[in-house]
C-alpha cells in the first residue's frame, strides 16, 4: 500500500479521517487564492536604478540576501583607488537592463520590497556573490550563497582582489 505524506508524518494514533479534511479546510483558501502567487512573482523587462534596485514589471524591487557596492564605493588594489561600485554597478546594468527576468517575492526591508530574481536560470544574486560584487546580507542568504562567497573571496574576484569596506560600513561613513 503506497504511503501518503500524512501517513508518513502522523503516528497512527492520530485520526487521519479528521484530519485530511481538517488540513484541506485550512490550506484550501491558500492553495486557491489568485493573489498569492501573483502578487508574489513579478516578471518583465528589468530596469537598473541604483546598486542593488530595479524595476521589473513597473514594481520597484531589492535584490534579496546581497548588499551590494555603492556605485560610489571605492576599493584599493595594491593601495591604488579603484571604483569598485562603479564596476560591479556596470556589470549588473549590462547583465539585467531591458532583459527579461522573473523575481519571486522574498518580503519586505528596511528600503522596500526584497525579491529573488533571475535570468533564467541564472539567480542575479549569485552572479554578483559570485563576481565578489555583492556579499550574502541575511541569515537565510548567508546560508543559501555561502559557498559562492567563499569561492568568489578564495579566488580573489571583484571586491576580494584588494581591500575594501562592506556596503554598509561604506554607505555609514558617507551619511
Amino acid at each position: 500500500m503506497a504511503q501518503t505524506f500524512i501517513s508518513r508524518v502522523l503516528p497512527d494514533r492520530f485520526d487521519r479521517a479528521v484530519l485530511k479534511p481538517a488540513l484541506l479546510f485550512f490550506m484550501l483558501p491558500w492553495l486557491v487564492s489568485p493573489g498569492v502567487a501573483q502578487s508574489e512573482t513579478y516578471s518583465g523587462p528589468a530596469t537598473v536604478l541604483h546598486a542593488n534596485l530595479l524595476v521589473v514589471g513597473g514594481q520597484r524591487l531589492r535584490l534579496w540576501g546581497i548588499d551590494v557596492l555603492e556605485v560610489d564605493q571605492v576599493c584599493y588594489r595594491q593601495s591604488a583607488p579603484w571604483a569598485c561600485g562603479q564596476q560591479a554597478f556596470d556589470h549588473l546594468r549590462d547583465l539585467l537592463d531591458g532583459v527579461m527576468l522573473t523575481c519571486v517575492r522574498r518580503g519586505r526591508e528596511d528600503r522596500g520590497t526584497a525579491a529573488k530574481c533571475a535570468i533564467g536560470t541564472l539567480d542575479v544574486g549569485a552572479e554578483l556573490i559570485g563576481r565578489g560584487y555583492a556579499l550574502p546580507d541575511t541569515i537565510d542568504s548567508r546560508t543559501y550563497y555561502d559557498q559562492l562567497f567563499r569561492e568568489a573571496r578564495g579566488q580573489g574576484e571583484g571586491m576580494f582582489s584588494g581591500t575594501y569596506v562592506t556596503p554598509q560600513e561604506w554607505r555609514d561613513s558617507t551619511r
